[in-house]
């Protein structure tokens, strides 16, 4: 995935439950049917409009695994809600008591070294680092990359 520099990409943490491989789980049905729905559960503090104006890409971080866990995806749509005849996502969202806020339809999907992620981007916003960030209790931000990168 060719990142360019100065590109703004949502980055969501995500709390995989014990015994969950978080990657398996999605791949194993994108390489089925060729995307899967990776939902962003709980209060949402990402507008549509903004994650819509950025490259369909997004990085995601599973909260449970440090100094690891960290993925990019490629993404073909969002929805704020997904019809009760999908069935194109991990089974064991069923049993995530938080209530779904956004869906992405991922077509793409591969893990990252955590240097990479710490090397090549900051906080959009704040300029900020990003082992920092991901220290925070912030749920989801947006960083930026600091040059062009191929992943």
């Amino acid at each position: 995935m060719k990142i360019n520099e100065n590109s703004i990409f949502p980055l969501i943490k995500v709390k995989t439950p014990t015994g969950i491989d978080f990657f398996n789980a999605h791949k194993e049905i994108m390489d089925s049917i060729g995307y899967v729905w990776f939902c962003r559960f709980g209060k949402n503090n990402m507008k549509y409009d903004t994650i819509s104006s950025c490259a369909p890409m997004l990085f995601i971080k599973n909260s449970g695994v440090s100094k690891g866990g960290i993925y990019i995806a490629r993404y073909k749509a969002i929805e704020n809600n997904l019809s009760k005849e999908e069935s194109a996502y991990p089974k064991y969202y069923h049993n995530i008591q938080q209530q779904p806020a956004m869906w992405f339809k991922i077509s793409e999907i591969k893990p990252l070294e955590y240097d990479i992620l710490i090397e090549n981007f900051v906080g959009s916003s704040s300029g900020g680092d990003i082992d920092k960030i991901l220290k925070s209790m912030c749920p989801a931000f947006f960083i930026k990359s600091t040059q062009n990168i191929v992943i």
